[in-house]
């Protein structure tokens, strides 16, 4: 049986900056994986030298009034921390290559890298000047003129109109490969190595990502920049767009600012698990917002049939935040159940129409090789991807969701049968 276990050396512990009282720190492994463990944790895991037995752990402990069994520590460092690749068992053979735990979780039923680490922080670091006062004054004037010229001088439906759909496309997704290099390059600011930056299918939305795991590092007030960095970003694109399409007087730049906008309302929107989320879960300094928002759903569901009392992890939550977790869990739950209804909506009018939509798409498609139409032949392509991949996604996704589901309920009736 295990009794000896070893932090592995290449494991660093760093403050963790929370709402006022806490005391906790964030564990990073070399996987760069970070944990956040309380003090106590900590103190265990440092005498963990690869000597020390878990039987004086646990005397020690007890001499501290901490009551702990060896028991109680190999369990926890087997179920737990070894898991997750914070301790090293000296039983493994050298060099053994294992599994270090679970695979990262994205909060996505899809996803695909795009950009390697590696490239990602090359370009960073040249960007982290953005960030700068100065910078930052001259950027926001920019950009509020850039709007006061885009919505007051080009709005003619008549010139937006003529736009090109499919270079307003390739201009949205240059502004949200933008974006997402603006969370990298407010880590790379403050210390940090920003991952990589890849493209996923989150809650049935597609939607782009960068890797910024080491922001749980940072103090609160450098995890909220990181947050609204990408927001900078791409408002610094709406700006040069708008100066592109005055030069050259294209409706298309004009027409992806007002998409830019769009978008960045969207990921501001706090209920999603986007940018907005990040910036009001570390503004109260609560990571795991989401999860108090269901907790405190199921609670009150129970509440409503068995008398009970409230879940420990919402009796740990701040006064001052309670209010916001309450209305948050409510509206996150609406908006999810409004993203699955549209969803449905979506695919039924899709494949409603799809016999007569898809021969149209063809025929365009085969009219814009015969004339060498290349422009024509793009913009069918595009149409053609909206047709069948978005609802192809949708469908992936809801199979998806059902199957989390279905698990969890199976679960739900062994634990009951055991019970």
């Amino acid at each position: 049986m295990q009794n000896v276990y070893k932090l592995r050396e290449a494991c660093a512990f760093h403050p963790y900056d929370g709402h006022a009282g806490e005391n906790a720190f964030i564990v990073w492994t070399p996987e760069n994986r970070q944990f956040k463990i309380s003090p106590l944790a900590r103190d265990i895991l440092l005498q963990l030298d690869g000597q020390t037995t878990l039987d004086i752990l646990a005397a020690r402990l007890n001499s501290r009034s901490i009551g702990v069994s060896a028991e109680g520590l190999r369990l926890l460092m087997a179920t737990k921390y070894h898991p997750l690749g914070i301790v090293e068992d000296l039983d493994d053979p050298p060099g053994l290559a294992r599994e270090t735990g679970r695979k990262q979780r994205l909060p996505f039923l899809l996803h695909w890298n795009l950009i390697p680490a590696k490239y990602v922080q090359a370009v960073s670091a040249g960007l982290t000047f953005m960030f700068s006062r100065l910078a930052v004054l001259l950027a926001l004037g920019l950009i509020l003129a850039a709007h006061y010229i885009v919505y007051s001088s080009y709005y003619d439906t008549k010139f937006l109109g003529r736009a090109n759909s499919l270079h307003v496309l390739l201009l949205c997704l240059l502004s949200i490969l933008w974006h997402e290099f603006g969370h990298s390059a407010a880590v790379s600011r403050y210390g940090g190595k920003p991952g990589k930056i890849g493209f996923g299918l989150f809650v049935l939305l597609p939607s782009f990502y960068a890797d910024v795991s080491e922001i749980w590092r940072f103090s609160r007030k450098h995890r909220m920049v990181v947050d609204l960095g990408g927001v900078y970003f791409q408002q610094v694109c709406f700006a040069a767009f708008m100066l592109a399409g005055v030069l050259i007087s294209r409706p298309e730049f004009f027409v992806a600012c007002r998409l830019i906008d769009l978008m960045v309302l969207l990921t501001l929107n706090p209920v999603v698990q986007f940018d907005g989320y990040w910036l009001l879960s570390d503004w109260l300094a609560l990571p795991n917002l989401y999860r108090l928002g269901t907790v405190y759903v199921v609670d009150s569901i129970k509440r409503m049939f068995v008398r009970g009392r409230s879940s420990a992890l919402l009796a740990s939550i701040p006064r001052h935040a309670h209010m916001v977790v309450v209305v948050y869990a409510l509206l996150s739950n609406i908006f999810l159940v409004g993203i699955f209804c549209m969803s449905y909506r979506y695919i039924s009018s899709t494949f409603g129409r799809a016999h007569t939509i898809l021969p149209a798409i063809l025929s365009s498609l085969m009219f814009a090789l015969r004339e060498n139409d290349l422009s024509l032949f793009a913009n069918r392509l595009v149409a053609l991807f909206f047709v069948l991949a978005f609802p192809a996604t949708v469908l992936v996704g809801f199979y998806r969701y059902g199957m989390i589901l279905a698990r969890y309920c199976i679960r739900k009736v062994r634990s009951f049968k055991l019970v």
